[in-house]
């Protein structure tokens, strides 16, 4: 009887630069994740008209497209950070400075190829997948209370090889696997101000289009129709009370979201500044019964311009430090 279970724990996950002139053949780097959605998708349709029959032609089932999508969920570390921010911001990391990296957005989002081993049968690798030239849609990091963080990408792509079937040489996952960020090392400031909050959610949305041209069944282009950057965050009413006040009037300034584990050599964290924050929509809260008043808000991050440009740094940096100074 041949054994036909395949389990998610003996899958693999890893990812490589894109290069379409020579694409590579082995992943460069590995991810420890909790759950992988990326798949391909063929679509078909049947191209009869009507001939006086009612059953439909298998020779009239054409091929229309194809594309690859879907999500990967993980924990960060500070060194997955370092390989998956500029992908996520569009900009190259700048250079470290006693063990901390800063991050910029910008307007380049790089190309990755995913290596999704989805499954084995614990004596050969099978049914390895490789989809092509992939960008980061959208991302999202979010914590709550008693979780630790979590991150979620979006991924759009242009093609999947077909399955292979042999043994691969994956890279070593070389980061500690105890360390990874919780809820607990959160604090948010803002003005210098700390205020408690019971969740917050991250995302960076590269609002990003598909584009089939002709003589192309797969996508082409992923061409970027701006950005879009929000701070959600519940917060407890005793303290929301002030930012909506705040927020009647005004923007927040300086918002600064950390989370920190360690200290001195051992330390190291990663760091979000929004330096303008508006909401969209300032709601102020509802009374939901005998249970807890809550302010629930959702806030943009804009940036400052001067005569057509964007001031460096003035939506959304981040610092990652990921070694010892």
């Amino acid at each position: 009887m041949p054994d036909l279970v395949r389990m998610g724990w003996t899958s693999k996950l890893g990812f490589a630069a894109s290069s379409p002139g020579s694409p590579p053949t082995d992943p460069t780097e590995m991810i420890e994740f909790l759950d992988e959605g990326i798949s391909d998708s063929q679509v078909r349709e049947q191209s009869a008209g009507i001939t006086g029959i009612r059953s439909e032609p298998a020779d009239r089932m054409l091929e229309m497209s194809r594309s690859v999508g879907g999500s990967i969920t993980f924990e960060p570390t500070p060194e997955t950070l370092l390989a998956w921010l500029p992908r996520i911001f569009g900009a190259a990391a700048g250079a470290p400075v006693a063990g901390v990296t800063p991050f910029t957005l910008g307007n380049l989002i790089p190309s990755v190829d995913v290596f999704a081993l989805k499954g084995t049968d614990g004596a050969s690798e099978t049914a390895l997948h490789i989809f092509r030239e992939c960008k980061v849609a959208s991302a999202v990091f979010t914590a709550q209370e008693g979780s630790r963080l979590r991150c979620t990408l979006n991924l759009v792509g242009k093609d999947r090889d077909a399955a292979i079937n042999t043994a691969y040489t994956w890279p070593a996952l070389t980061y500690d696997r105890q360390k990874f960020w919780r809820f607990a090392d959160c604090t948010l400031t803002i003005g210098g101000t700390g205020y408690q909050f019971y969740r917050f959610a991250l995302s960076v949305d590269n609002l990003l289009g598909t584009r089939m041209m002709s003589g192309s069944l797969t996508p082409v282009e992923f061409p970027s129709s701006g950005r879009r950057t929000m701070l959600g965050l519940s917060t407890p009413w005793g303290n929301g009370r002030s930012l909506h006040q705040t927020l009647r009037t005004t923007q927040l300034s300086t918002a600064v979201l950390k989370l920190t584990y360690d200290s001195g050599a051992n330390e190291r964290y990663l760091q979000f500044n929004l330096p303008n924050l508006i909401p969209p929509l300032n709601r102020s809260p509802v009374v939901p019964g005998r249970e807890e008043i809550r302010y629930d808000v959702e806030l943009m991050a804009c940036a400052t311009t001067s005569a057509g440009a964007v001031a460096d740094g003035s939506e959304l940096t981040a610092s990652v430090k990921a070694a010892g100074s």
